[in-house]
C-alpha cells in the first residue's frame, strides 16, 4: 500500500504543468507558459520553484514591472531562498532596471572620506 498516494498524484500533476509550460516557453509562448506555471502554483503555494519558473516567464515574456512585482511578493514568502536573489540580480543586470524603484531601501549616508 502507497503511503502518500496524493503527493505522487500532485507531483506527477506538476510535473506535466511544468512541461507544458516548458514546451510553451519554448517555442515563444510566454503567455501560455505563464497561465501553465499559475495553474502549478494554485496546485502548491509551498513550492519556490513554481514561483521562480513563473517570474522567469513573464522576464521572457518582457512582463519586467510584472516580474519585479513577482520577486518583491515571493521574496516575503521566501525570504531565505538564495535562488530568488540570484535571479532577481541577474534580472537587473540584463534589463538595467533600478533597484530602488522596487525594493524601497534607506540606505544611511555616511562620509566616505574625511574633508
Amino acid at each position: 500500500m502507497e503511503r502518500y498516494p496524493e503527493n505522487r498524484d500532485l507531483l506527477e500533476e506538476k510535473e506535466r504543468l511544468r512541461e507544458r509550460a516548458l514546451a510553451y516557453g519554448d517555442i515563444g509562448m510566454h503567455k501560455e507558459a505563464t497561465a501553465e506555471y499559475e495553474k502549478i502554483i494554485e496546485l502548491d503555494r509551498a513550492d519556490p520553484w513554481s514561483y521562480i519558473d513563473l517570474i522567469l516567464s513573464l522576464q521572457d515574456n518582457g512582463e519586467i514591472d510584472k516580474a519585479m512585482e513577482g520577486y518583491r511578493k515571493v521574496l516575503k514568502i521566501f525570504p531565505n531562498n538564495p535562488n530568488l536573489y540570484i535571479d532577481l540580480g541577474r534580472c537587473f543586470e540584463k534589463h538595467f532596471k533600478r533597484i530602488d524603484r522596487y525594493f524601497p531601501v534607506s540606505i544611511p549616508k555616511r562620509k566616505l572620506f574625511r574633508s
